[in-house]
């Protein structure tokens, strides 16, 4: 029980050091609410319109299995809307917060993976999810879960 809790003791300080560099800002709030227990797929589009935002969109719903065995969530960052929708759920935050964040061009289709640490793990510039997919299943951590 002692290492047990050694060991959580050292995660929690090393969380604390090694913070993202995005931290600092608002998009943190939302973000962090997730660390460690969800993957997160950004989707910037720079209208609802978009046919790379469409096709994303029926990919999500016709993977849902692979999404939600992978631990994802997906953010909708759309310039054209007033809030960032999270899960089907609307968030305080703007799509321009969103976008300086990580440096998104808002007039250029594009998705984000974050690991569970918080960190951008891939960029890509189309609507097809496989190599989502496929980087997340060269993760270590998944690497376990689909072990067990």
């Amino acid at each position: 029980m002692r290492c047990s809790a050694i060991s959580t003791i050292n995660l929690i300080v090393l969380l604390f050091i090694a913070r993202p560099a995005w931290s600092d800002m608002p998009v943190y709030d939302e973000l962090q609410k997730h660390l460690w227990q969800n993957r997160q797929v950004i989707a910037f589009s720079p209208t609802q319109g978009n046919y790379l935002y469409a096709e994303l969109t029926r990919s999500i719903n016709s993977s849902r299995f692979d999404t939600e065995d992978r631990n994802l969530i997906f953010w909708h960052v759309i310039n054209d809307k007033p809030h960032v929708i999270i899960n089907r759920k609307s968030t305080p935050l703007t799509p321009v917060e969103v976008q300086k964040t990580f440096s998104a061009d808002p007039s250029t289709f594009t998705l984000l993976l974050i690991g569970y640490d918080g960190e951008v793990k891939k960029r890509q510039y189309s609507a097809d999810l496989q190599p989502m997919f496929d980087a997340i299943d060269q993760m270590p951590i998944r690497q376990m879960e689909m072990q067990q």
